[in-house]
């Protein structure tokens, strides 16, 4: 059976970032700063889950270079951190030209078994 890590304790940057992406809450949060920095107060009320749970998330997303963390006075402001989706998109565009390529292949080959 295979364990799934809960930490980012693996030094392959990719699967730190797809570590953070699998989990609802932060996916959530990465789509709630997309337009632009926000008060972590004000993200955790919309979610039916504590401030410390909802800080634990966006410290998953930080340390997968997802969001950034600016601190003014008590206030503490998560944002989109640029790049950080870059490397999934270039795994998954290469796998997806990959794949592409192949069924474009089968296809052909089961047309030639028609004829």
């Amino acid at each position: 059976m295979f364990s799934v890590p809960m930490s980012l304790d693996s030094p392959d940057p990719l699967s730190a970032t797809l570590f953070a992406l699998a989990h609802p809450v932060r996916r959530e949060l990465l789509d709630l700063v997309r337009a632009g920095p926000a008060r972590i107060t004000d993200l955790a009320a919309r979610f039916d889950i504590s401030l410390p749970a909802v800080s634990r998330h966006v410290r998953v997303l930080g340390e997968a270079g997802l969001v950034q963390r600016r601190i003014i006075g008590r206030d503490h402001f998560i944002g989109p951190a640029s790049g950080g989706l870059d490397e999934v998109a270039g795994w998954v565009a290469a796998r997806s030209e990959d794949w592409r390529g192949r069924l474009a292949a089968l296809k052909l080959l089961l047309e030639a078994g028609d004829g």
